[in-house]
Order: C-alpha cells, then structure tokens, then sequence
C-alpha cells in the first residue's frame, strides 16, 4: 500500500454492492479479476464542521478478497476499511475518485479466509464448468467454513 496514500474509514454500506470481473489493464476479451465496488456513509464527527451530517464515499475492492467478501455484504453493514485513494478516467472521459480498499471488516463478524489465487481460480473454473454462479458458489464455501467454526467453539 502507498506510504503517502492511507485512507481509514467507517462507515454504513448505503446500498445493496456491486460484483463483477474486470479485464486486467484494460484489455478486452482478455483475463479478467473480481471486483466490488460499493458506497458507504461515513459519519463526521465535530472537529468536521460542514452542513452535511456525512459523506458518500465510492469504495472499490479487487481480486479474491473481493469474491470472498460479497457474499456477506448488504446494504446496512457496519464496515471498517483500510486502503487509498484512487482517480480514474473512463473511456467516455468521466472521471471518479474512490477509496481502494486493501482490508476490510464487517461489524461483528470473524473476517472469513482469503482464498489463494490458485485455489480461486479453481473454484471459478469448477463453476463455470458446472453452470453455477461464482458468489452462491463463494457463499456455500463460507457458510460451511463458518458452520465449522461454530462447531469447533461449541466442541
């Protein structure tokens, strides 16, 4: 992560994420990663005067952390994040600013493992092979890593 680029935040999810793949630096056609993008709202706090109560703040995330993490987002969430910030240009000139996020935690729950990127791409193949959909194919994955960990706190 950059030194001179640190972004922590907290916030509410505002919306229900978004997940899809993007291509790789830009190529069509070509290899493809995860990616979720959603929108938080962050609160200010005294020492932020302003005449709004928060902020809307674009939050992106990629690769195999983003594919594990979907499935456990919704709007409402309690999330904190760690990352930076990122400007881009889309094709048609638009330009955004976002929040990059590196980690990030949902309120009161255990962070569920992040898949290796071998093993992932495995996992994707296995789907599409199968015709099923990666995030219900990710979230059966961590409701069974989480129905084992409750049954190992209750052993």
């Amino acid at each position: 992560m950059p030194r001179n680029n640190f972004v922590y935040l907290k916030g509410r999810v505002i919306k229900q994420p978004f997940f899809g793949y993007v291509a790789i630096n830009g190529s069509d056609g070509g290899e493809k990663k995860p990616f979720l993008q959603l929108y938080l709202d962050t609160p200010r706090d005294r020492t932020q005067p302003s005449q709004f109560a928060g902020d809307r703040i674009r939050v992106v995330m990629y690769g195999d952390r983003a594919a594990t993490l979907y499935p456990t987002l919704h709007e409402g969430l309690s999330v904190s994040l760690v990352g930076w910030l990122q400007h881009r240009v889309f094709k048609r000139g638009k330009t955004v600013m976002e929040v990059v996020a590196q980690e990030m935690q949902v309120a009161g729950q255990q962070t569920p493992p992040v898949v290796d990127g071998g093993v992932m791409a495995q996992l994707q193949d296995l789907a599409r092979q199968l015709e099923l959909d990666i995030s219900s194919t990710v979230k059966a994955l961590l409701t069974f890593y989480q129905e084992g960990q409750d049954g190992q706190k209750d052993g």
